[in-house]
């Protein structure tokens, strides 16, 4: 198994433009700690059940290869190199360059953090 640090998406709520300002401001608050708290546990979940998962295949004999920054640099071009087949046909154009946009973002402020 190659340890890399690549996670599937396991879930999104999604409530379009028109419904969220139907709401008042503290159901859109309660959604959105709703939201936060749920995803804190997700996480912690996900995480918690994948070193147990990786654990009980070490004990069966599971090797382990390390990554080396080389390879998984390599793995980041590879993925962006499939953007522009996703952008548009699997992922709405405007959606796909949101999410970039917030995730640019979020890995600016993460850095920024020291994270």
């Amino acid at each position: 198994m190659l340890d890399m640090n690549w996670v599937p998406l396991v879930g999104a709520a999604i409530i379009n433009k028109k419904t969220w300002d139907s709401l008042s401001p503290e159901a859109q608050e309660a959604l959105r700690k709703s939201a936060r708290e749920a995803g804190k546990l997700i996480k912690a979940d996900g995480r918690r059940e994948n070193v147990e998962s990786i654990e009980a295949m070490r004990k069966r004999g599971l090797k382990i290869h390390t990554l080396t920054p080389e390879l998984d640099a390599e793995w980041d071009r590879t993925v962006e190199n499939a953007w522009p087949k996703i952008r548009g046909t699997v992922v709405p154009a405007d959606i796909f360059d949101e999410v970039m946009s917030q995730l640019k973002t979020f890995r600016a402020a993460q850095e920024g953090a020291g994270k």
